[in-house]
């Protein structure tokens, strides 16, 4: 991939408080838009990131995506319903030979309990209840083909098996899970570099 300063116009959709934001200032300084649907994740960022970023709040999945060289994902296009469409929109606001880059998406599909005790199928149930759709990494790189971004590298890193957060068991599951009951989860990531034909 091309070093992001080479890019003129650069955008992270679903960027949160902007962490992936405010490191791709410090590394490369261009232009640069963030975007997301929740106003304080938005003001967290702009704290973070600092000026010389346009941050914009909006529903990348339903509305205009502004023009771009390179866009970012890091754990957003879980959120995406209708992959295919929504990649085709980025697709059209990319510059030809502009670049998408997948940092990192959660293969909950994938993922692997060190026991039997049904913890990890509450969570995906929890997690699609929620909105999310969890898919398989393969879709990630069809769904980019689908919509003109050829894949240049993409793969899995392997989860590390690791005794889920307390945090994120109570927001999930919506109760306290005591510590007999919780075993080890691993969830594998996915990462991709893809380009716009052309």
């Amino acid at each position: 991939m091309r070093p992001r300063r080479a890019a003129g116009e650069g955008g992270e959709v679903g960027g949160g408080t902007g962490a992936v934001l405010t490191e791709l200032v410090r590394l490369c300084g261009g232009r640069l838009t963030g975007m997301d649907v929740d106003p304080s994740a938005l003001e967290a960022a702009r704290r973070s990131a600092g000026g010389g970023v346009r941050l914009l709040l909006a529903d990348a999945t339903a509305g205009p995506i502004p023009h771009a060289d390179i866009f970012v994902f890091s754990h957003f296009l879980l959120h995406v319903a209708g992959l295919g469409a929504f990649l085709g929109r980025v697709a059209g606001a990319l510059t030809p030979g502009g670049y998408c880059a997948v940092l990192s998406e959660y293969v909950w599909t994938d993922a692997t309990e060190t026991t039997s005790s049904g913890l990890l199928d509450r969570i995906r149930l929890s997690l699609s209840a929620d909105g999310l759709v969890l898919r398989n990494g393969d879709v990630l790189d069809e769904a980019f083909a689908g919509a003109g971004l050829d894949r240049v590298a993409s793969g899995v890193e392997p989860g590390v098996p690791a005794r889920p957060d307390p945090a994120f068991l109570r927001e999930q599951l919506g109760e306290e899970v005591s510590a007999p009951e919780t075993s080890l989860l691993s969830v594998p990531v996915r990462w991709g570099v893809y380009r716009k034909r052309g």
